[in-house]
């Protein structure tokens, strides 16, 4: 019998510092907010890039997570409301998803010889090796499509992906502290994309990525102009793969209340103290697991 072909991923890569939006979530949630978020993210990334809000899943997931589902509703809500997740996507097809998250489904599977992605879902540009595949399983998400869904699949996919493309570099452009031929930049950011040769190509979230820490980095080391490279040669020369964490000596920048006794001008964490961190949930979620079980038996 044949193995069934791998979708979901094992691990997926969480940025030190919050975003805006994840920070509105925050603000807005609590501490239960972001926790909801985060494992969103696990339960959309353990299947791939995307997952469907359904009436099921919102019970199994709120469940799991511990939060009321009306709660887990209205944080999901914000997610979609400040663009975490989506929008169009999910009005469509009930499914939650986003560029950001097909990015680091595409760059991360890029040593499989067979994935498959729905082109109704899709909202990148995706490398020829991906098999697209249309596969609209609920008639209510069939109502809601546009007369565009008239057009073939591959002429729709071209015709988003280069909007979706043109805006991931304008995001990139904004983050980039010398603003210096921008068309002779816009060309190598969309040359790394669609790169054919995989140890050529990077993602866009990578080049955005880079972008910001380099930006903090010039800040704060207060870089002379003349010394911070052009954004072309920024992206020729792959400097963004050096900025990929904010890095400071051997510590991740991460801010970090202070405790009594301590000093509050250290908001510097180590990576070991992180996988302690994640090491103590983990032994933690398998407590309340055991604990569940033996409620039920």
């Amino acid at each position: 019998m044949a193995r069934p072909t791998k979708q979901g991923l094992d691990y997926f890569a969480l940025d030190v510092k919050l975003d805006d939006e994840s920070e509105l979530i925050e603000a807005t949630h609590g501490p239960k907010g972001f926790a909801v978020l985060i494992k969103m993210f696990m339960r959309i990334y353990s299947q791939g890039y995307y997952v469907d809000w359904n009436e099921k899943e919102q019970l199994l997931f709120s469940k799991k997570v511990n939060v009321p589902v009306e709660e887990t509703r209205a944080i999901v809500d914000d997610c979609i409301k400040w663009e975490i997740f989506d929008k169009s996507i999910y009005d469509k097809y009930n499914v939650l998803t986003s560029r950001r998250i097909q990015d680091h489904f595409v760059h991360s599977v890029y040593k499989r010889t067979q994935v498959t992605m729905q082109s109704e879902y899709t909202l990148i540009t995706v490398p020829d090796r991906i098999n697209l595949v249309s596969d609209i399983r609920n008639s209510d998400a069939v109502e809601k499509q546009t007369s565009e869904s008239t057009h073939s699949i591959g002429e729709y996919s071209k015709e988003n992906n280069v909007q979706i493309d043109t805006d991931y570099f304008n995001e990139f452009w904004s983050n980039y502290p010398k603003k210096r031929n921008k068309q002779e930049a816009k060309k190598k950011f969309l040359a790394r994309i669609n790169h054919k040769k995989s140890d050529e190509r990077a993602t866009a979230d990578e080049m955005i990525r880079g972008a910001k820490y380099y930006n903090d980095h010039i800040k704060r080391e207060g870089t002379e102009d003349r010394f911070i490279q052009h954004p072309k040669t920024f992206l020729n020369q792959r400097t963004f793969d050096d900025y990929q964490e904010p890095m400071k000596g051997n510590v991740l920048q991460f801010e970090k209340p202070a405790k009594v006794g301590e000093d509050p001008n250290l908001n510097y964490i180590t990576k070991e103290e992180i996988e302690a961190e994640l090491e103590l949930d983990r032994k933690n979620e398998e407590r309340r697991q055991r604990e569940q079980e033996q409620a039920g038996g």
